[in-house]
């Protein structure tokens, strides 16, 4: 008998639980149900501009970090030092090994280098650097290290660099323009002797007096058409050109001074100031193609200008712009 009731009280207590159980459930849900839902963030806009341009494209901006705030001061240094070491670094010993001419082409080529000249190798660009935030973990990819991943040189600093801050890029069969708020032009030569041509040239002479646009909107109406061909006079001018064995090319490329607003780690800075702009003028000769697809390229630098810089429709010379590739 004892043990009946025993068994009555432990299963209406049971009972009892699991109607306090329930009920605070049923309490929980109505308190859930008056609560004001989360306002869902803002959805990203996609900004559609046709052609990428490789001057800028106009995009309204958050402003420099204040640099004046004692408090951010030390913080900016250390972020910009991050963003230097990781960008816009010149690349190591090491690195450049991927790109290092084998002894038996310096000797073939030593005719080349002088101290306005010389002969580099770029490999094909196979889109190691789509974004610089993100590592490409393909083999070939993390065998090329160095800044522009071997495909991009800078002549204005002599040295391998991101794209977007190099002169020209080598996609394994045009050289093309890529830096950003940059105007570059090509012509193809009739000439053969490189070693000989200098500045007396009559195309070189020409190509170094012709003016730029200093205005935003005639700067990139002039990008477009060199991208299809652009003619002035006996000059047929163009932003890329197959990379021909043997042949002669005059290259201009015009690196506009300004501002190209970039953010890191929670801070904004001018990528200009990590750069320098200059206007120069090259010749360059495609000497090979060696088995695993990269260019032995001769250049010799035949004048070296200081670069203007862009006035936008309001007069405004330090424009805020919104380069290619943003993403990286």
């Amino acid at each position: 008998m004892n043990s009946t009731l025993q068994n009555l009280t432990i299963f209406k207590l049971c009972l009892q639980t699991i109607f306090l159980l329930c009920l605070n459930s049923v309490v929980l849900f109505a308190q859930n149900q008056n609560l004001p839902k989360p306002t869902p963030p803002p959805a990203e806009k996609t900004i559609k501009t046709g052609r990428e341009s490789s001057l800028m494209m106009r995009f309204p901006q958050s402003p420099e970090t204040d640099r004046t705030d004692p408090d951010l001061a030390t913080r900016y240094a250390y972020i910009l030092a991050q963003a230097e070491s990781t960008f816009y670094r010149k690349p190591s010993n090491k690195e450049l090994e991927a790109v290092k001419l084998a002894p038996e082409l310096r000797s073939k080529y030593a005719n080349y280098f002088s101290e306005s000249s010389g002969v580099i190798r770029l490999l094909p660009d196979i889109g190691c650097e789509k974004s610089l935030r993100v590592i490409d973990v393909r083999a070939e990819c993390l065998e090329r290290k160095l800044p522009g991943s071997g495909s991009s040189y800078s002549f204005r600093i002599n040295n391998y660099r991101i794209s977007r801050l190099s002169d020209i890029t080598y996609n394994g069969e045009y050289l093309k323009a890529t830096g950003v708020y940059t105007l570059a032009m090509f012509l193809r030569l009739s000439v053969d002797d490189f070693l000989g041509i200098s500045m007396s040239l009559p195309a070189a002479g020409k190509l170094a007096i012709l003016e730029v646009p200093e205005k935003l909107e005639d700067a990139m109406k002039m990008e477009k058409e060199l991208d299809s061909g652009y003619r002035i006079e006996d000059l047929f001018l163009r932003s890329s050109v197959k990379a021909e064995l043997g042949t002669n090319f005059l290259l201009r490329s015009v690196a506009y001074r300004g501002k190209v607003i970039r953010s890191f780690d929670g801070a904004t800075y001018n990528e200009m100031d990590f750069d320098k702009r200059r206007d120069i003028l090259l010749v360059l000769r495609p000497l090979e193609v060696l088995v695993d697809g990269s260019l032995i390229l001769a250049w010799k630098k035949l004048s070296e200008t200081k670069s203007p810089k862009l006035e936008d429709s309001k007069g405004n010379h330090e424009n805020e712009v919104f380069p290619r590739n943003s993403d990286q």
